[in-house]
């Protein structure tokens, strides 16, 4: 084999093996002189066949003109019929050994390349090739596996039970028919490791149908069956995040009412009375609620996106509460936020489960306790490839580094760390979706991540966001006396207790109100008034019409009407597309009825 592998790579080494083949024949032609003059040709012709065999047409062709020649000047320059003969002969004998050999390697050239284990048996079951897919498999080269049965080549057991099968090629040379995968197999390989697999073996046929052999391809499917688990995975994980979803929109529909009577409530309370803390209280869980809300839709990937101005240190520290919950009290929460503000144009939603999954992994990388830090800062890079910066382009970042004392990783670890549905935890401990979220919000956000990690000393993630420039951060104002209005308002809500509530407060600033309890009611409103109606506030997602086809419909009748969406959960891509529109004006639940009348005054006056 080895010596094969070097005549196929060397021209050299072949013409050397001609010159050598022949000159053999030359040299046994004369020490045989006496005893087989003037039969000297079979010396020449097999001569010439092992050439075009080893070297193809052209070194057979060679070593029948070289005979040719040492023919004539050393034997029977006489016998020219005899010669003319030879010539002739030992040209068809090239030409026929170099186009055997040409079909051959294109057969197993064939062979070679498909990306299935391809073995031959002969015709009482013995391994006569099989393809390198095939070697790597079982283990065995080719000389090796030559002569050798399925068993002794390959272990194929029952997936379930890890019981042999009944060799499949006995089973089809016997029966003479094709013999296909029957229930779920593994190749057990030496180490304990089993390998999902499926075969087809194939009884080998000649013209006459007779059988001389047979052929097994085996397909390795793990590849495919993890795909499939991957799939099952994401299943799941849509069907709980529609559930999640589902909980927290019924949840912000009840705490829009609860926010907007307990703000009612503190706002008509005096300082001094006794009852105003009560309702700060209720207001402040309201908040908190808020914020679960928020990562129960983030998780869902439900959440209206909403890229704006932060502060990444104020997101830190409000959620200082939730991370003492996830990491738990073993491990000790370390907040190093830089002393200036870190301004960054991003969701907050999704950099709160930025940070709590950061803190997840890290909790799973510290069974026996530690410390777990977050850490804020502003970062200059000069210029791309920077050491411990990556492919990271020059620009002013604002850095988020969380670290831990964990177990770390090791490099082929650290290198698919943020794979979808990667995870080094145990079957059914984890989906493997926390770091590719965290990846993906990073790549959303325009910014850059980066990890450091060795085995036994912790890892280190580093998230770079663009800053933003000091001319695009809002600058806080005192904030004004709520606006009223004398306007017309169409609220369509189908929760009663938000529609109420919604209308209540919008009639005590003085404006006029018509409640409908989906779009169709509001369509059919619209169509019975004939005053303007200057605003629409509309719930999205309502019974029979919701809010988008309900301003469609509105607008051949008024086409001057402004609309106010309102919600706080999106279960379609369109509608998140919708809302994306910067041209959508929306309001997100829960909401304080300060931020109602403002947004409402906003849009009339827009």
């Amino acid at each position: 084999m080895a010596l094969t592998g070097r005549l196929a790579r060397s021209p050299l080494l072949r013409i050397g093996l001609v010159l050598w083949l022949v000159g053999s024949a030359h040299v046994l032609a004369l020490l045989l002189a006496p005893v087989i003059h003037p039969n000297y040709f079979p010396l020449f012709a097999a001569a010439v066949g092992l050439s075009s065999w080893i070297g193809g047409l052209a070194h057979g062709l060679g070593a029948a003109a070289l005979s040719t020649l040492l023919i004539l000047y050393f034997f029977v320059a006489p016998a020219g019929v005899a010669l003319a003969a030879f010539v002739a002969g030992s040209g068809l004998l090239a030409w026929l050994c170099a186009s055997l050999r040409q079909s051959r390697d294109l057969f197993t050239s064939t062979l070679c390349s498909i990306e299935d284990a391809v073995v031959a048996f002969d015709r009482k079951g013995r391994v006569r090739f099989i393809n390198p897919i095939a070697e790597t498999l079982s283990g065995w080269n080719r000389e090796q596996a030559k002569g050798r049965k399925l068993p002794q080549l390959l272990n194929l057991v029952d997936a379930s039970t890890g019981l042999p099968v009944k060799d499949p090629v006995e089973t089809a040379l016997r029966e003479n028919r094709i013999v296909e995968v029957n229930g779920p197999l593994a190749l057990a390989g030496s180490d304990g490791r089993r390998i999902p697999i499926e075969h087809t073996v194939a009884p080998i046929l000649d013209r006459n149908g007779e059988r001389q052999g047979a052929i097994l391809v085996l397909r390795d499917v793990s590849g495919r069956l993890r795909l499939q688990q991957e799939l099952r995975e994401l299943h799941k994980m849509e069907a709980v995040g529609r559930l999640a979803g589902g909980v927290a929109h019924d949840f912000n529909n009840l705490l829009t009412v609860i926010t907007g009577y307990a703000e009612t409530l503190r706002s008509g309370l005096s300082p001094l009375d006794p009852l105003r803390s009560a309702a700060e209280e209720i207001v402040h869980a309201s908040e908190r609620a808020a914020m679960v809300t928020r990562r129960l839709l983030a998780f869902s990937r439900q959440q209206p996106i909403q890229h704006r101005m932060l502060d990444l240190n104020a997101v830190v520290r409000g959620a200082k509460d939730a991370l003492d919950q996830v990491l738990g009290k073993g491990i000790e929460l370390n907040l190093m936020l830089d002393s200036k503000p870190a301004y960054v144009r991003a969701d907050q939603g999704q950099v709160e489960q930025t940070i709590l999954n950061l803190a997840m992994n890290a909790r799973d990388a510290m069974p026996d306790g530690g410390t777990f830090t977050l850490e804020t800062g502003q970062v200059e890079v000069e210029s791309p490839g920077e050491p411990g910066r990556g492919d990271i382009p020059p620009g002013s970042y604002a850095l988020l580094a969380a670290s831990d004392s964990g177990l770390g990783m090791d490099d082929e670890t650290r290198s698919r760390a943020f794979e979808p549905f990667f995870t080094t935890k145990e079957k059914g401990e984890g989906a493997g979706l926390g770091l590719s979220t965290v990846y993906g919000f990073v790549k959303q956000s325009a910014g850059y991540i980066t990890v450091f990690s060795k085995v036994g000393c912790g890892t280190i993630f580093e998230i770079y966001l663009p800053h933003a420039p000091e001319g695009e951060v809002v600058k806080k104002v005192a904030p004004k006396a709520t606006p009223r209005g004398s306007e017309t308002i169409l609220v369509a809500e189908d929760e009663e207790d938000v529609r109420k509530m919604v209308a209540a407060i919008l009639r005590s600033k003085g404006y006029k109100v018509y409640e409908a309890r989906d779009g169709q009611e509001a369509c059919d409103i619209a169509g019975q008034q004939k005053e303007p109606i200057h605003l629409v506030l509309t719930d999205i997602l309502m019974p029979r019409m919701d809010g988008l086809a309900l301003t469609d419909a509105l607008k051949p009748s008024r086409p001057k009407v402004k609309v106010l969406y309102m919600s706080g959960y999106m279960d379609s891509s369109i509608l998140r597309e919708k809302i994306a529109d910067p041209a959508t004006v929306f309001l997100y639940k829960p909401f304080t009825p300060d931020a109602l009348m403002r947004k409402v005054r906003d849009v009339l006056d827009s």
